[in-house]
């Protein structure tokens, strides 16, 4: 599945495994134009834990938030404005992980 992605990088945040981007095909709720992306993926360590894991790099699991502003220097992100209606909600997608990083 190819994405158009734009990031916000920071100097505070980590080097991978989370990622603050502009991406539609991540969050299906419009309200939201920017989301923190955060992803734990397979390490050496797990492949030599686990059978089920395939290679290095798989997706062990991945969660996505609605930001307007950047949770590591603060800054509002463009184009970015709050939702009106301001209550958290659960969004379940059509895409996921099961625990084995392979695609259900």
């Amino acid at each position: 599945m190819a994405m158009e992605t734009t990031e916000h990088r920071c100097y505070t945040m980590p080097a991978d495994g989370v990622y603050v981007a502009l991406a539609a095909d991540i969050l299906p709720d419009s309200e939201w134009r920017w989301c923190l992306y955060i992803e734990r993926t397979a390490t050496e360590q797990d492949l030599e834990e686990s059978a089920y894991l395939e290679a290095e790099g798989d997706t062990l699991w991945c969660a996505a938030v609605g930001i307007s502003h950047c949770p590591y220097c603060g800054g509002a992100l463009p184009g970015a404005s709050l939702p009106t209606q301001r209550e958290a909600a659960i969004t379940k997608t059509d895409y996921c992980f099961n625990w084995y990083g392979r695609e259900s």
